[in-house]
This record gives C-alpha cells, sequence and structure tokens, in this order.
C-alpha cells in the first residue's frame, strides 16, 4: 500500500514537472495568446457551478434514496467540498464525504458506493455512446478519423451491454479488477429495476456532456482559438473519462496528453489544446476553491437538524 502511494505521489510530481517543461519550452507560442476576458472567465464559472450542481443532483438522488434526512444542500456542499479535495489527492473528495456522512447520519457509505459504482455503467455508455457519435460526425465533415478512439469507445460499449445483461457477479481470482467490476456488476443490480431513475440519471449524464462542452468552447474562443461544438463534445467526452483514472489529482496530465493525442481530430495544434485545458484548471480550481472552502464552513458549523428546517 504504502509503495502505491509512493507511486502515485511520485507519478504526480512527474507530470507536473514533464507539463512545467512543456509550457517553458513553448512560452513564446504562450505569450502571444490573449488573456480570457472578464466574459469568459465568468462564463467559464457560471458554467462549473452549474456542473456542481448537476452532480450533486445525481448524488442526492442516490443518497436520499438510503436516508432521506440528507438534503440537496447537503448534497451541494458535499460536492462542492468534494471538487476541492480532488483537485489535491485523488479520491479524497470521496472520503471526506464518507467521513462526513457516517459521523453526522449514521450513513452506510457502503452502499452509496455501490450504488455509484452501478452507475458507471449508465455514465461510461452514455460518454461511449456520444463520442462514437462525435468520431462519426467529424469523420463526416472533415474526413478525419482515429481508429484507436473508436475502437476505445466501442470497447467500453461492448463491456457496458456484457455487464448490463449480466446476471451474475464475475468468479475471478481476487485481484482489484475483479473486485471493482464485481462492486459495479453488485450495484447495477440494486438499481437496475428503477427505470425512472436510470432515466434520470441518463439525462443528467447528457447535461454534464454538454455544459463541459460549452465550457471547453468558452476557454478556446477566450485564448482566440475557437473550436466548433462537435469539436468541444468530443474533447469534453475524452474529458470526462479522465475523471475516474486517478494516477493524478484530477487525472491532471493523463487528460492534457488525450488531448494533444487528438490535435488532428480536432483541427488545433496540441500546444493550444494543452494551453486551454491547463487555463480551464486554473481558472475551474478558483471556483472550486471558492465554494469548496464557504462549503466545507458551512458543513462544519450547521447541524444536521438546520438543513432539516429548511427543506
Amino acid at each position: 500500500m504504502k509503495l502505491k502511494k509512493i507511486l502515485k505521489h511520485s507519478s504526480s510530481v512527474l507530470v507536473l514537472i514533464l507539463l512545467g517543461w512543456y509550457i517553458y519550452k513553448n512560452r513564446e507560442l504562450y505569450q502571444s495568446i490573449p488573456q480570457l476576458s472578464y466574459h469568459h472567465l465568468l462564463s467559464i464559472a457560471i458554467l462549473e457551478i452549474l456542473l456542481t450542481t448537476t452532480s450533486a443532483i445525481v448524488n442526492w438522488k442516490i443518497i436520499s434514496s438510503i436516508d432521506p434526512r440528507v438534503t440537496y444542500k447537503v448534497s451541494w456542499y458535499l460536492q462542492s467540498a468534494n471538487n476541492l479535495f480532488n483537485r489535491f489527492i485523488p479520491k479524497a473528495g470521496a472520503g471526506y464525504r464518507g467521513i462526513y456522512l457516517k459521523k453526522v447520519y449514521d450513513f452506510p457509505y457502503s452502499k452509496f458506493i455501490s450504488t455509484v459504482a452501478g452507475l458507471y455503467i449508465i455514465s461510461f455508455l452514455t460518454y461511449s455512446i456520444v463520442g462514437v457519435i462525435m468520431v462519426g460526425v467529424i469523420w463526416l465533415q472533415y474526413q478525419v478519423f482515429s481508429a484507436i478512439i473508436l475502437i476505445g469507445f466501442l470497447t467500453i460499449i461492448t463491456g457496458c451491454v456484457y455487464l448490463i445483461i449480466n446476471e451474475s457477479t464475475i468468479k475471478a481470482p481476487k485481484n482489484r479488477i475483479f473486485r471493482i467490476i464485481n462492486t459495479v456488476l453488485q450495484g447495477w443490480h440494486k438499481i437496475k429495476t428503477n427505470k425512472r431513475f436510470l432515466i434520470q440519471v441518463s439525462l443528467l449524464t447528457c447535461l454534464i456532456i454538454l455544459l463541459s462542452s460549452l465550457q471547453l468552447q468558452t476557454v478556446y474562443s477566450g485564448i482566440n482559438q475557437p473550436i466548433g461544438f462537435i469539436n468541444a463534445t468530443y474533447l469534453s467526452v475524452i474529458s470526462l473519462f479522465t475523471v475516474f483514472i486517478d494516477i493524478t489529482p484530477q487525472s491532471i496530465g493523463i487528460k492534457e496528453a488525450l488531448f494533444a493525442y487528438s490535435q488532428a481530430i480536432v483541427g488545433l495544434d496540441a500546444s493550444f489544446l494543452i494551453y486551454g485545458s491547463i487555463v480551464l484548471r486554473v481558472v475551474t480550481l478558483i471556483v472550486s476553491a471558492f465554494t469548496g472552502i464557504i462549503s466545507h464552513y458551512i458543513l462544519l458549523r450547521t447541524p444536521p437538524n438546520k438543513y432539516d428546517s429548511q427543506t
């Protein structure tokens, strides 16, 4: 376990060094890029708050189905704090949320994790389907195509469909990958009969993709490197997938590498794609710090019965 933590921290430091080196090597190019206007900054901030709000709705629907005492306000505060802590340590936000819910509500957090794991199937399937559609549209419009990206999306779709139709857990050697798969299956079996809930989550997932796409469009427009909505949606799907990779905080470096790889598909130089991603990280970090710190303070200062009286 200690070795795993050392490797994670080491990889994070290495990625930051490589990103810093890349920016330094391209400093003349970046110095010529205009700074974001207040209009762009405000738009990115509002979209980030809307993304937090949408994610909080998904989590609240799960949490309230297990313990109705947990209000949407609490879920929003937890999501804001979660976003902030995850920017520094992988899974730190989930740990914070688990500790708070257990301490304040004696919440069975294992049930929440299991249900969330089941929802990964819906999220991955939705992201992949949208990704395949975007790859197809980009090919039809610009005759640009990536077989690797398409195979990746199709593989994920196939895996999700297999898990959906599978009626039991997988009997296999005890290792981390199969434990994760079985946790996902257990969560899926709990929620698959609730069709209304699954439809709501699917629609909210599509809304997250839309908001993320608009945010990326705003960023690249702000640095005078505009991209179309289709390309922004493609990058959005790629970006959302990296959230589930916890090697580095907020998948820093991993998302940038995938963006750079997609330069031919998007039609924008890798340097600008990486720069836009970093700018977005900085702006959203400021928003997350503001909302996360305030939310953390409110959660510490407000007793549970106060939330109950406000609903």
